[in-house]
């Protein structure tokens, strides 16, 4: 077992923690790279007696910090605050920040639809352009357009994105192929329904349909019958490395039953047309004859020129920004952070969506990292996704927490730290940290990918009159075995526990 010794740690804002395979007792501290525990902080004393751990407090490099080290028997670790870990989701917590930053907590995405009258209740060549709401709302759609008369559609049905770089779906470097083929890995587009995850039926040899019609995702095969059923779902790419279709191959047996995979849809707009005139049919409104046109880019960019010499007939907005950051936040939704990532992203010039939320995120962070008064630390921020679910993203301890720093200074914070999960209460810190001083009170996000399970968010200190006079930031980063990862968690639940305890005593 790891020596019991009592240690001082002077701790208020970061601790970054990582843990390799254990040998003896729940966790192995070894010094070097893999295996070290560190704690930075300024402000706060606060005294760690673990079974697993022997604190010191030695100094650190970063101006106004001390460091804590963990030791394993009697050899001593090195530190991590400058070192790169895969964030995983706490890097939904930089997109809300952008999004806030870039669009502010009231903007809402918004639906437009156009038509031509021509004649009583006949709405001709109707055009619909997408901003990249995550959800259809193919319900307000139809109430509105009953609501302005529309009985009958003619003509066609154009569906043009607001920004065609929203169309984009490659997947963002470092992703694992398992990530991008499940539904939570679902790319988000302009036109967005059913998180863009659809089922797959596989029938039998060379055979298969999708569940919905207007999917446009091409299906190619390599099956024969076998003794045994075998049968895989394979990605294909166009020349710009985005999903285009799907490749079958593999077994089937005389017997086999109807195989179903629910997997991610890269071009919607189809998909979503066809849903929509459905939906119209339903309510009584005759779409005899009309069918979704996709719009080029060129058409794309005339539509959108003439939309402001015709009447918008009709707007469909989404909830409030602050609201969408919430549902997003709380539960880890890795869909609405894409969703979200991509429309801060229209920010930046370049024509390459990837590019251009690159340049937002490289923007965005010099910004707050000069304002920290350690520019040098935007060098120790790369993201290459909204949602975490990229291995190619890595921050370091002590810039993640100058980004927490900075974030609580923002006008639209109290969005943000609204967003964050309540520990002990909701999303994914509902289970963690219950009956302790941190329950109800530190709100976080915590991060999930294999090998990395992370930790970070803010402990409000309280005044006498009980109203939060200040956020202190904590960040907890490890890299660590899979079967260390409830190991890591426990550790981080009784750090942040006993962190928030000191802070309001």
């Amino acid at each position: 077992m790891v020596s019991l010794k009592r240690g001082l740690l002077s701790l208020t804002t970061i601790a970054s923690l990582t843990a390799c395979s254990a040998e003896r007792g729940p966790m192995q501290i070894e010094p070097g790279p893999e295996g070290t525990v560190m704690v930075v902080g300024a402000e706060t004393t606060l005294s760690l007696e673990e079974k697993d751990f022997d604190f010191k407090v030695a100094n650190s490099d970063t101006p106004g910090m001390s460091l804590g080290t963990a030791v394993s028997g009697a050899r001593s670790s090195e530190n991590n605050e400058r070192r790169l870990f895969v964030p995983a989701s706490i890097t939904k917590v930089v997109t809300a920040a952008l999004v806030l930053k870039h669009l502010g907590s009231r903007h809402r995405f918004k639906t437009e639809i156009v038509w031509d009258w021509s004649g009583a209740g006949n709405a001709h060549d109707l055009v619909v352009y997408a901003d990249g709401d995550p959800r259809a709302r193919f319900e307000e759609i139809v109430k509105g357009l009953k609501e302005k008369g529309v009985t009958r559609l003619t003509g066609e049905m154009h569906l043009v994105s607001h920004d065609d770089r929203r169309d984009q779906a490659a997947p963002p470097e470092g992703m694992d192929w398992e990530d991008y083929l499940n539904c939570y890995g679902a790319r988000a587009q302009a036109f967005n329904l059913r998180r863009n995850c659809a089922v797959l039926n596989i029938t039998g040899v060379n055979e298969a349909k999708w569940s919905d019609s207007g999917i446009m995702m091409p299906l190619t095969f390599d099956m024969s019958l076998g003794s045994s059923r075998s049968v895989s779902v394979l990605p294909r790419f166009d020349e710009w490395a985005s999903l285009s279709g799907y490749h079958i191959r593999g077994t089937w047996t005389a017997t086999s039953k109807t195989r179903s995979s629910a997997v991610p849809i890269a071009n919607t707009k189809a998909w979503y047309g066809n849903v929509l005139l459905r939906e119209l049919s339903k309510k009584g409104i005759d779409v005899t004859g009309v069918k979704p046109v996709l719009a080029d880019e060129i058409t794309s960019a005339r539509l959108r020129g003439s939309k402001s010499s015709r009447q918008v007939s009709l707007k469909i907005t989404s909830s409030a920004m602050s609201d969408i950051l919430a549902q997003m936040n709380k539960p880890s939704d890795n869909f609405l952070a894409d969703a979200l990532f991509r429309a801060a992203a229209e920010k930046g010039r370049s024509s390459d969506l990837r590019e251009a939320a690159a340049e937002i995120v490289q923007s965005g962070v010099q910004e707050w990292m000069n304002r920290s008064g350690h520019p040098e630390y935007a060098s120790e921020i790369k993201l290459v996704d909204g949602a975490g679910l990229s291995r190619a993203n890595r921050v370091s301890p002590r810039a993640f927490l100058a980004l927490l720093k900075e974030f609580a200074k923002e006008p639209n914070f109290p969005a943000l730290w609204n967003s964050l999960a309540i520990a002990g209460v909701d999303g994914t810190l509902r289970g963690r940290m219950k009956g302790t001083a941190a329950q109800g009170v530190v709100r976080g996000k915590t991060g999930t990918l294999r090998g990395a399970y992370q930790l970070v968010g803010y402990v409000p200190r309280k005044g006498s009159d009980g109203k939060i006079t200040e956020y202190v930031p904590f960040v907890v980063l490890s890299s660590a075995n899979q079967g260390n990862r409830f190991t890591v968690r426990d550790f981080q639940n009784r750090l942040v526990a006993r962190l928030a305890e000191k802070i309001n005593r």
